[in-house]
């Protein structure tokens, strides 16, 4: 099994197809490692890519053989997203949670206020939560953005 580190560029295989990941830091969240999933393989220049940040856990994909580490000790520094994190109102719920964190560091987040009409910039932050590697990339397949909800088709 690969050590997953900052810097890694990774290649999990999911379903027949590969998705694309940069490795922002080490583990941070519930097991998870904040990162930039690729919408499509990058090509060239890392910073053109389109996709999302989340906190990813690549658990179950590295024990099943299937990640690669395709390049490591990168500067995706120009990856690391919005100061702005959010929670989805769960089931039955329609207010989203909003915070604030800095230096991509969990221990700097701070709730700022539970909404029912979030900015059009707190729908577009990320999701403050960790999620399982194989659902990062059934997500970068169907192009997700973080605007839209993240658990209907």
């Amino acid at each position: 099994m690969i050590q997953i580190r900052p810097g890694n560029l990774l290649n999990v295989r999911f379903g027949g197809r590969d998705v694309v990941f940069a490795v922002l830091t080490k583990r941070a969240l519930f097991g998870g490692n904040w990162s930039f999933v690729f919408h499509d393989p990058p090509g060239g220049q890392l910073g053109s890519g389109q996709g999302f940040n989340a906190f990813v856990d690549f658990v179950s994909p590295k024990r099943d053989g299937r990640v690669s580490r395709l390049s490591a000790g990168n500067d995706f520094s120009d990856l690391g997203g919005s100061s702005l994190l959010k929670q989805q109102p769960t089931r039955g719920e329609s207010a989203y949670a909003i915070y604030r964190w800095s230096n991509l560091e969990v221990d700097s987040v701070v709730h700022i206020r539970t909404t029912r009409s979030p900015t059009a910039e707190e729908l577009s932050a990320p999701e403050y939560s960790c999620i399982p590697a194989d659902f990062a990339c059934e997500l970068a397949l169907r192009r997700w953005r973080p605007q839209d909800r993240m658990w209907s088709a």
